[in-house]
């Protein structure tokens, strides 16, 4: 799912470093924040692309990818976002979806019993809000 961010030139906003290669730490803690994220500001908006500088050089993010650095080959390193509070709040979406997966069902998504028919329709039911 893209957000809509609805940037505009010289608008600042926070790029956070998505892959690990790019800035390794082992801390990737919320209190440790400003280790794996920069203040950056829009030098263009285009249609499909945004353009932002990091570290004095120019990086493109897609539009319709989420924000995400738009790269030729590889994975992404970059992703942009309005405010820290918005990654925090992703950081801990993905922490509790983990948490979920990991300890409540099995190694192939099986749920091994842990929960009874009514418990995961309940679930389903929650997930289709």
């Amino acid at each position: 799912m893209s957000r809509n961010l609805e940037l505009k030139k010289d608008q600042k906003v926070i790029i956070r470093y998505i892959n690990d290669r790019i800035r390794y730490t082992e801390d990737r803690t919320i209190e440790n924040i400003d280790k794996w994220t920069t203040e950056s500001t829009i030098t263009k908006v285009g249609r499909k692309y945004i353009e932002a500088t990091i570290n004095g050089f120019p990086e493109k993010f897609d539009i319709e990818y989420d924000y995400v650095q738009k790269v030729r080959c590889g994975s992404p390193d970059y992703k942009i976002y309005l405010s820290k509070e918005e990654i925090i709040e992703e950081v801990k979406c993905e922490e509790l979806y983990s948490d979920i997966k990991n300890n409540y069902f099995g190694r192939y998504g099986r749920n091994n019993g842990k929960f009874t028919l009514d418990q995961l329709e309940r679930i389903m039911s929650i997930i289709n809000e």
